[in-house]
């Protein structure tokens, strides 16, 4: 599994080695000052970013932050899967 540095809204460690920077932070401008700090030390780091409104989402996208994930939207997808897979699983024993 590579390295993974999850950034909080407090801590920033160094990212010049590092594959992947995870963001989950409610503040927009919080992000794009991460992406700032990030991209000059590591150009190839892949930023993926959790933001929790559409808005948000389509401004990080057209300024191609990196990966946007919608907060709601991912648990959605998430809540449907599991009822659908345990519903798949469930019918097999019928």
């Amino acid at each position: 599994m590579p390295d993974l540095y999850f950034y909080s809204d407090h801590r920033l460690e160094a990212l010049d080695h590092l594959p992947f920077s995870v963001i989950a932070t409610s503040d927009t401008l919080n992000v794009r000052q991460m992406v700032n700090t990030a991209r000059p030390l590591n150009s190839a780091i892949e930023i993926v970013v959790r933001t929790h409104n559409e808005a948000e989402a389509k401004l990080l996208e057209s300024e191609n932050v990196g990966a946007i994930l919608l907060g709601e939207q991912e648990l959605a997808q998430a809540m449907t899967r599991h009822v659908l897979e345990r519903s798949t699983a469930g019918s097999a024993h019928l």
